[in-house]
């Protein structure tokens, strides 16, 4: 089990964060919603979605399961909740990000890492991509182990990775350079894939670009990245990502009321809403049928709850909240489960607090895009065989297992958020094929994206003169 921080005020003290965390001020467009705003808003949307479903909570948290035994009580979030509210009256610590950000111009670079195996490929993407990236100036590795064994891999001299690790330790010294380490051991914490999500780490920017430490790093080309960035500039309250996962439900309620909420969001990204319906929950009842969660390299551009860390791209005020005390059961769950789904628990979160879905950029194709990473002939967007999968190649019955977590984790918040909307949306490639919408193509050029063109109606949510003059002084 993983101890967390016992208060709020032990997360300020490790951080250096209490003046960024608790205001935010980004082209004229601040937040007023701090913590305790925000948090009696989930509470009350939770229990609405309770008092709809009419079920008992269960007291039992963990409860036998042939697959996993670690299981969060259906609705838990009320109790939680409420708890952390009537435990203090210090609420103020986190504070809700900007809906828009258009004046942001840099960006921090987060990756995490736990040993030196793909550290060859890391340091090619680093080399050959990240560090030339102008936007980019910070890079940090968050290191999941001990300080002494990265040092020691650093001179052997019959590790692949010898020769990276050596430049890393130089550039961490540097304080010139871009690249930093974030030691995880040294701040208190443990081997935990949320430690990149921690407030210790205290970027200096507000915008955060996340990619695990094996890629897919065929992501990376700097106008797709770009385009994820412009993106969450007019979306910097949600999470913004390349790589969508849905949960399918069979349960005609969800369903219908899933499509209803898919067609109502995406008229509002058509027609530009801000406003977002209070309403676009669905409440996820416990006797209410299972999701399915769809693991695949399919890109599911419309209906995704879940993004996938790679290529996504958060506020940093959402450090603060991720490692709350409120959501300390939640992040117990992930660090106890068996497929550790820190992605479902920061997506889920992150659109409780926002209200809204997460965004989504188009991939770019695979190509080999950065020779020695993702070396192949193949055009097509499939993994290389190098990439890493997590555990599932040794876990037996992996796809049901991260099926249970999500289920458990959406059933733990009591409704399911907004889904995604496609990149299409406003652009000529959005249609409806009779059951679903789609977008026409699948590897768009970065100037048919709607919030990248002048014709695009969400191009304009930025102030045109500051989008160009962005534009033209920087690049990704």
């Amino acid at each position: 089990m993983y101890y967390l921080p016992v208060s709020i005020h032990d997360i300020q003290k490790q951080s250096k964060l209490k003046n960024t965390l608790t205001k935010s001020k980004v082209g004229g467009y601040a937040s007023k919603k701090d913590e305790s705003s925000v948090l009696k808003s989930m509470l009350k949307r939770a229990e609405k979605s309770k008092s709809v479903c009419k079920f008992a909570i269960s007291q039992h948290r963990h409860v036998n399961n042939t697959l996993n035994d670690v299981q969060l009580k259906p609705g838990g979030i009320v109790d939680a909740i409420r708890q952390w509210i009537h435990s203090t009256n210090e609420h103020q610590v986190c504070q809700m990000p900007p809906t828009k950000s258009c004046n942001t111009k840099t960006y921090t670079i987060i990756i995490m890492a736990h040993n030196t195996d793909r550290f060859k490929k890391l340091g090619i993407a680093l080399n050959d991509v990240f560090l030339k990236w102008k936007g980019a100036t910070e890079i940090v590795l968050v290191w999941n182990a001990k300080r002494s064994d990265l040092l020691k891999k650093s001179t052997n001299t019959t590790d692949n990775s010898y020769s990276i690790i050596k430049d890393m330790l130089q550039w961490n010294i540097n304080p010139t350079h871009p690249f930093r380490i974030f030691y995880a051991f040294e701040h208190g914490l443990t081997n935990n894939l949320l430690n990149r999500y921690h407030p210790s780490i205290a970027p200096r920017n507000e915008m955060l670009v996340y990619f695990d430490d094996d890629g897919p790093f065929y992501t990376t080309s700097k106008f797709i990245i770009k385009s994820g960035i412009e993106l969450w500039k007019r979306n910097s309250n949600v999470q913004v990502g390349s790589y969508g996962r849905r949960v399918a439900f069979t349960d005609d309620r969800i369903t219908k009321q899933l499509d209803t909420v898919l067609e109502k969001t995406v008229q509002q990204a058509i027609t530009n809403d801000m406003k977002q319906n209070k309403d676009n929950f669905v409440p996820f009842c416990r006797n209410d049928n299972d999701g399915e969660y769809e693991y695949t390299d399919s890109k599911a551009d419309f209906g995704s709850h879940i993004i996938l860390p790679t290529g996504s791209i958060i506020h940093r005020n959402y450090m603060c909240f991720i490692w709350n005390p409120a959501f300390k059961e939640a992040r117990e769950f992930v660090s106890e489960h068996i497929t550790k789904p820190d992605d479902m628990f920061v997506s889920l979160l992150i659109s409780h607090l926002s209200g809204r879905g997460p965004k989504l950029y188009p991939r770019k194709r695979y190509a080999g895009y950065i020779k020695g990473i993702n070396a192949s002939s193949s055009t097509s967007n499939i993994a290389s065989s190098n990439h890493r999968r997590l555990l599932w190649e040794n876990t037996e019955g992996w796809f049901q297992v991260r099926t249970d977590a999500a289920n458990s984790l959406m059933r733990y918040f009591g409704s399911i958020p907004p889904p995604s909307v496609g990149w299409c949306v406003g652009s000529p490639y959005l249609f409806h094929n009779g059951s679903r919408y789609q977008c026409s193509v699948d590897y768009p050029k970065v100037e048919t994206l709607p919030w990248m063109s002048e014709w695009g109606s969400s191009y304009h949510q930025c102030p045109k003169k500051k989008w160009k003059k962005n534009n033209k002084s920087r690049q990704a």
